[in-house]
């Protein structure tokens, strides 16, 4: 009941990686009680040490996460989990699952390449013609190769010499996702996830997710 009372009624739950995918509150509520009851009843989670506060973006936010007990994972090699979580009236409507990847991520290490290297061009060539990019906690949204070009030279006026180091590949299907340590002049890291669905070898959608309390403490909102 106290699972329970964190979701909507139409609460979606997707699980690509273990072929999972309900809808409603009833049937998710189904893989609690078939999880906790028989299924692996000895699992143990906690929120990442390292990224335990999340990210947020506007109504949706990332939170990561480490089970153990489970699947062969213990407390000293966990299963990291990645959710993209879309909230609703302060309950969660939409529980997306993603997991720590294994290497290689080409996508990842040339999308921190072209974030680092000041060249709005590098950057736009790793996006789809018609692609979307959210950053709503900068209050950025761009549709297109024009928009993003010149939101990547905004940011590289912004935050002169950034430097983006991947700390945690995640995916799930067509999405990759990473948590980045973005670095600029100021020397003040700021954490930032990011989600980005790929078709063919260019991102056609994109959302950035930011820890708060990095944001603040480096004043990217002034």
């Amino acid at each position: 009941e106290a699972i329970r009372r964190l979701y909507t009624d139409d609460i979606v739950h997707d699980d690509a990686r273990f072929q999972t995918y309900e809808e409603g509150i009833e049937d998710v509520m189904g893989i609690a009680e078939a999880m906790f009851s028989s299924q692996t009843p000895d699992v143990r989670f906690r929120a990442s040490p390292e990224f335990g506060a999340g990210f947020v973006g506007d109504q949706r936010g990332i939170m990561v996460w480490e089970a153990w007990d489970v699947f062969g994972f213990t407390e000293e090699s966990p299963l990291v989990e990645v959710d993209r979580l879309a909230i609703r009236d302060g309950l969660i409507a939409s529980w997306e699952l993603h997991y720590e990847t294994p290497g290689p991520h080409d996508v990842l290490v040339a999308y921190a390449a072209a974030w680092t290297s000041g060249e709005p061009a590098q950057i736009t060539e790793l996006y789809d013609p018609a692609a979307v990019r959210e950053d709503p906690i900068l209050g950025l949204l761009t549709t297109g190769a024009d928009a993003l070009r010149d939101a990547a030279g905004a940011f590289f006026i912004d935050h002169p010499g950034a430097t983006w180091e991947l700390l945690l590949p995640f995916g799930s299907g067509v999405t990759h996702g990473g948590v980045f340590a973005i670095t600029d002049a100021s020397g003040c890291p700021v954490m930032a996830a990011v989600v980005a669905d790929i078709e063919g070898d260019r991102i056609v959608r994109e959302e950035v997710y930011y820890e708060g309390t990095s944001l603040l403490a480096c004043d990217w909102l002034s």
